[in-house]
């Protein structure tokens, strides 16, 4: 299968529908979706445009809209407000037998009384698919998933990433407009996880699928996804790229929620333009502000650092060649810290700042990282992100 693997899509590019000035229009469309129950709001006026092929995760802490999203896709909800519209055709009304939609449970919801081919074959039996054509397109998917050798195996007669594949395939085989997963992986241990993540990736490239991914794990969402959607209390904080809701997050919540981050107390001293100064214990460094967080001057307001964006002296001799007008440079006392194999996390003391600091050195590091040594660090220039109160 690796070697039938395409480049990642294109979002853009990859999108098939196209207005009539010819530029790209979205695969699936969520308008102004909305969805009550009682008198709480599941989903606040979602907008979302998904592109043809491309891989869109909706991440989340729990309650926060993105499994009622993916059941309002599938035609399960049927929202009190807004659409969703694929291929320009809206869905609203439509149950979910008329929309070709395949969904991914999170406990995969296998027949334990049904073989592996049978399990696959039993939604185009359902559709009455003739049994020549039906068996050819079963047959089809156990070769592309590896399944071949245990099509007449039972379900629990297969290992979890084995299960996993059987719930992928009985979707696939359907050839789905859209496929839905609702945290597939979740039962599966930590480091299976990690393969199968990969697998389906390079699925969904290969086969080209719009897919839509439910999911808590950040790890998830950053590693498989071409967009990630964030939600909070049923609306959405934050659509971009992995890279950039990583290091270019639009308020404090997708900051703190995506990835380890530091917020530092710090007063603006110079406001205007994207790279406003700003004072942290008396010293003056340069930062960078986002959407939506616009600061005035003398103001007092968080500073957004990444573990990994510090500088770290481990000796005498670095912490003296550093030069203090490319950055604020600390001292602070290490309290504890983890080995991570690639770093160590260490969390440090520095006086004047309520919060230790999560500070990432590197694994050779042993002796700066243990309980009690007293380690400089240094914010650089343009690192740290400001987001006003």
């Amino acid at each position: 299968m690796g070697s039938n693997v395409r480049e990642p899509i294109d979002p853009v590019q990859s999108a098939g529908i196209r207005s009539e000035d010819g530029t790209a229009m979205p695969h699936v469309v969520l308008r102004d979706l909305t969805k009550n129950f009682g008198d709480a709001r599941a989903v606040d006026g979602l907008n979302l445009e998904i592109a043809k092929g491309s891989f869109t995760t909706l991440l989340g802490p729990s309650g926060c809209g993105k499994t009622t999203t993916l059941r309002i896709l599938a035609g399960f909800y049927e929202p009190d407000r807004g659409d969703v519209l694929i291929d320009g055709k809206s869905q609203r009304g439509l149950p979910p037998f008329k929309r070709n939609i395949s969904i991914v449970f999170q406990d995969y919801a296998l027949f334990p009384h049904m073989n592996v081919f049978d399990n696959l074959g039993y939604g185009l039996k359902l559709r009455r698919v003739r049994g020549p054509e039906r068996r050819r397109r079963v047959e089809k998917v156990l070769d592309f998933l590896g399944l071949t050798r245990f099509a007449k195996r039972f379900p629990h007669e297969l290992s979890g990433g084995q299960q996993q594949r059987v719930a992928l395939g009985r979707s696939i085989v359907m050839e789905p407009d859209v496929l839905l997963m609702d945290e597939p992986l979740s039962n599966l241990d930590a480091k299976l996880r990690i393969r199968v993540r990969t697998e389906l990736k390079e699925i969904q490239r290969v086969l080209g699928l719009t897919t839509i991914y439910v999911t808590h794990d950040q790890d998830e969402a950053l590693s498989m996804s071409d967009q990630v959607a964030v939600m909070a209390e049923g609306r959405l904080q934050q659509y971009s790229p992995p890279w950039a809701l990583y290091n270019e997050p639009v308020n404090p919540f997708v900051a703190d929620f995506v990835g380890h981050t530091n917020f530092i107390p710090v007063r603006t001293l110079q406001s205007g333009g994207e790279q406003p100064r700003v004072a942290v214990l008396g010293q003056e460094m340069v930062c960078s502000t986002r959407a939506g967080s616009a600061v005035g001057a003398a103001e007092n307001v968080m500073l957004m650092v990444r573990p990994e964006w510090f500088e770290v002296a481990t000796s005498e001799q670095e912490r003296r060649e550093w030069n203090a007008s490319e950055g604020v440079i600390l001292e602070g006392t290490v309290t504890a810290s983890d080995y991570l194999g690639s770093h160590n996390r260490v969390w440090l003391d520095v006086e004047g700042i309520a919060d230790e600091l999560a500070v990432d050195l590197p694994a050779k590091a042993i002796d700066s990282a243990e309980a009690g040594r007293k380690i400089s660090v240094k914010i650089p220039n343009g690192r740290g992100i400001l987001f006003g109160s």
